[in-house]
């Protein structure tokens, strides 16, 4: 006898339950289904449980909706990421019917402005985070960006976001999201951690962390890049990811520190904020 969709959400949803040390490693909130249906029609069910900020918790009724297969695996991996919301790929406006399946958009991808590609390839709130502490020097500054940039597979675009307040409030925009910066950095470039310490830096971000990390997802608190005097002399860029600790099911306070080729830091950043690899494999 098949199991139902039913059954498998009621599974899913006592897993969640029974492995809250396992939440950032298991995806409990997120699955596929491969059905009799979807066989014949080519297609595959994707069941999402939303996050509902109030509470702190996850709804508990999963939203479903039939994905194309040759589409699905965007579709999954965007939830997987927060990078993109559910809604995204949805008819919003038609909404659910009364058992919780949804309609998908013509193609699960939005289009993107016809004058903006790197909106497609890398939505604003996928930015990282970069700090400079290295004396505002727009021509060197401009230089080592140029090497942050996604030239692999995002078109060139930049895909970070630079800190410049020390206030941690002010990383959680009504959007959601911080956008990328602008680059090249241009004259007036105003920015608060010029000549200040990596100790400075690594208080702030366990702040920030403390401040926002549980309300916003999309604002990856535990990974980020410093651009100080001595790496902007030798091309290179510090990369700092917090320890995390599975046996507790916390973050500690201290971080992974290490200093590589601006060449190569946009691809162990990426890696590292998908969890596609480990820091230990760099």
């Amino acid at each position: 006898m098949a199991a139902s969709l039913d059954d498998i959400e009621a599974y899913m949803r006592d897993v969640h339950r029974h492995l809250p040390k396992s939440r950032f490693r298991v995806r409990t909130t997120l699955f596929l289904v491969i059905d009799e249906e979807g066989l014949d029609a080519d297609e595959i069910v994707l069941c999402n449980r939303e996050y509902v900020l109030e509470s702190h918790d996850y709804e508990e009724k999963f939203r479903r909706v039939r994905v194309p297969i040759e589409e699905a695996h965007t579709m999954f991996v965007n939830l997987d990421v927060a990078n993109m919301d559910f809604e995204d790929f949805v008819d919003d406006d038609e909404g659910p019917d009364e058992d919780g399946w949804w309609d998908t958009h013509a193609s699960i991808l939005p289009p993107a402005p016809a004058h903006d590609i790197s909106s497609r390839l890398h939505p604003p709130n996928m930015t990282g985070l970069v700090f400079v502490t290295a004396p505002t020097d727009l021509k060197a500054l401009n230089r080592a960006l140029t090497f942050l940039r996604d030239w692999e597979y995002g078109d060139g675009a930049f895909v970070q976001t630079i800190i410049t307040t020390r206030n941690a409030y002010e990383l959680e925009p009504a959007a959601g999201y911080l956008a990328p910066t602008l680059v090249p950095l241009l004259e007036g470039f105003d920015n608060a951690w010029v000549n200040a310490s990596l100790a400075d830096i690594e208080a702030y971000m366990l702040d920030t962390h403390r401040s926002i990390a549980r309300y916003n997802a999309r604002i990856n608190t535990t990974l980020f890049l410093v651009l100080d005097s001595e790496a902007l002399a030798k091309d290179e860029i510090v990369l700092y990811k917090r320890f995390y600790d599975f046996a507790s099911g916390t973050y500690l306070d201290k971080f992974k520190i290490t200093r590589l080729p601006l060449e190569q830091a946009h691809a162990m950043h990426a890696n590292l904020d998908i969890n596609n690899m480990e820091f230990e494999s760099y």
